[in-house]
């Protein structure tokens, strides 16, 4: 099994809960995650950040994509640094100029799927995930209030009654007010999923648009959506690119045996404010 780290995500998560503030708890917040999947010798880690500029590609389709997030914080810039800087020590780094880490995810689950020789577990709490997992092929690992839990393709169905392949088209829909991205005016969760579970995809909602029941705002919003070229802008923002060239190796993870000595370099980088190294993909990184 390979389990694909979003340490972006995870970095926001112990950030912002200052008691974790520190290099050593997101390793051991890894470590944990790895051994919650067994712990077997066959894992795989790899860790994902986001690459410098990572968002321009987006901006050029939706010149708001993220822009009320404003600069990323210097000691959080540092920190970013510092994870990336013991981690690579540790396990497998990908992080790529132009390509945000949910991007490296996904060139990595269409690598695995197309060998068709490793299982890959998603660690991460972005919902973008949800539309990568494939039962028996891929699964998310969250974590919250410190605990983990699963969620599989079988899982999701039950819960909120879409598919994976759904989970696109039902962003589209509702958008992301995170992302400073808009759905479709007036629709909500509920309206959204009606639409996909009775039509199947956002195909065939356009192509009955006239007999839509629920929300006659949400139906007017689509019918603009349709004619001002909305839909199509946010389906590429929204889709995970995947032509990130990743590089990528199955790495053995050393989640039994993790040594005395990597804990001690993980609290010694946080511990020195560290200065960025010479190849440092994340120099200069801002958002």
């Amino acid at each position: 099994m390979v389990v694909v780290v979003d340490a972006n995500s995870l970095t926001r998560k112990h950030y912002h809960t200052k008691k974790q503030q520190t290099v050593s708890n997101t390793i051991a917040t890894i470590r944990r995650a790895t051994r919650f999947l067994g712990g077997h010798h066959s894992l795989r880690v790899v860790v994902c950040f986001d690459g410098l500029n990572a968002n321009v590609w987006r901006q050029q389709i939706w010149p708001q994509y993220k822009q009320d997030r404003g600069e990323r914080p210097e000691d959080l810039q540092q920190y970013l640094r510092d994870i990336y800087r013991a981690v690579k020590r540790i396990w497998a780094v990908e992080v790529y100029s132009g390509y945000e880490a949910d991007d490296v995810l996904a060139a990595i689950v269409h690598t695995a799927g197309a060998s068709r020789s490793r299982r890959v577990t998603l660690f991460t709490d972005d919902k973008d995930a949800r539309m990568l997992l494939r039962e028996g092929e891929v699964q998310q690992l969250i974590f919250r209030g410190g605990d983990f839990s699963i969620l599989t393709e079988s899982r999701l169905l039950t819960e909120t009654g879409l598919r994976a392949s759904q989970q696109l088209e039902y962003q589209i829909l509702l958008g992301d007010a995170t992302d400073n991205l808009p759905g479709i005016d007036g629709c909500g969760d509920k309206t959204a999923k009606k639409w996909l579970i009775e039509y199947g995809s956002l195909e065939n909602i356009i192509a009955n648009i006239g007999s839509l029941t629920g929300s006659k705002r949400a139906k007017q919003g689509l019918i603009t959506a349709v004619g001002d070229g909305r839909l199509s802008k946010l389906r590429q923002v929204l889709s995970p690119r995947l032509d990130c060239p990743v590089q990528w190796r199955w790495m053995r993870s050393q989640v039994a045996s993790l040594s005395s000595e990597m804990m001690s370099l993980a609290a010694e980088l946080f511990g020195e404010p560290s200065q960025p190294e010479e190849d440092d993909p994340l120099a200069g990184l801002w958002g």
